[in-house]
């Protein structure tokens, strides 16, 4: 154990391709953790504009129907709106059970 002592470079040719080899294959994901970002924001963008159009449409079909008449109307409209579209965002949750369940029930 004293002839143990660790150094910064590898000894063999094969120990420094390896190293070399993991070293560069970083830059290979790199691409992959960019899109994943971007599709983050993609989607988060697209849930807000939904709830948009949701909350647009049903303020123009109270408005024609009479049945948003005050201010406090159309915060019972944006109420409506969220709590119906809050139902539609956890559905594809509850829609496939996790793969533990499945493992269980056979």
């Amino acid at each position: 154990m004293d002839n143990f002592r660790p150094t910064s470079e590898p000894h063999t040719a094969d120990e420094r391709l390896v190293e070399r080899t993991i070293f560069a294959s970083r830059w290979l994901l790199a691409p992959f953790y960019v899109g994943l970002a971007v599709s983050l924001v993609v989607l988060n963008s697209l849930i807000v504009l939904i709830l948009l159009v949701f909350l647009a449409i049903r303020a123009a079909c109270g408005i024609g129907a009479k049945t948003i008449t005050s201010i406090v109307d159309g915060i019972n409209a944006v109420t409506k709106t969220f709590a119906g579209f809050s139902g539609l965002v956890f559905l594809p949750f509850v829609g496939s059970p996790p793969r533990s369940y499945r493992r269980l029930t056979g």
